[in-house]
């Protein structure tokens, strides 16, 4: 009975990784549409929401089966909670990149304060500490975290212009 547990989270982890993943994707093409100004990476974007929205969705039910079926306590239960919060969270940003793109498609043309500010070492930032986020949560790594923490007052000084 514990290891069947065991690996519905490890599931569980993994569904989050192929939903970091793809969001990840959804904010590299809505950069790419905005910098290049390219409305076929734009139009990729509304596609990768249809698997976001489908992976939040099967997450959201592993974690109700996890929670029903097996009762989990300490660990076990901040990580399903912070499961369903992480899948949330994943499912704005995804969600906030198709707005963006929607924007862009409307203007077919790149805003003209892009470039007025640090927007290419921005979304550098901040992609890096998206993908640091996901990492230390997946591999439970506090380390990583801290970097999200550090780099996060770099991109604040970036937002400074």
């Amino acid at each position: 009975m514990l290891r069947k547990f065991q690996e519905q989270l490890e599931k569980l982890k993994k569904r989050l990784l192929k939903m970091g993943s793809s969001v990840e994707e959804q904010l590299n093409y809505t950069i790419q549409a905005i910098l290049e100004e390219n409305e076929e990476k734009a139009q990729r974007v509304f596609e990768l929401e249809k698997t976001v929205d489908k992976i939040d969705l099967k997450i959201e039910k592993n974690c109700q089966k996890l929670f029903a079926l097996n009762q989990p306590v300490a660990l076990d239960l901040r990580l399903i909670i912070s499961a369903i919060n992480l899948s949330t969270d994943l499912e704005r940003i995804g969600d906030l990149s198709v707005n963006i793109s929607e924007l862009f498609l409307k203007t077919k043309r790149k805003p003209e304060f892009i470039d007025e500010i640090k927007f290419n070492e921005m979304s550098t930032c901040a992609l890096k500490m998206y993908k640091d986020a996901l990492d230390s949560f997946i591999n439970n790594d506090a380390e990583k975290a801290r970097e999200v923490i550090k780099d996060d007052k770099i991109l604040d000084e970036l937002k400074c212009y």
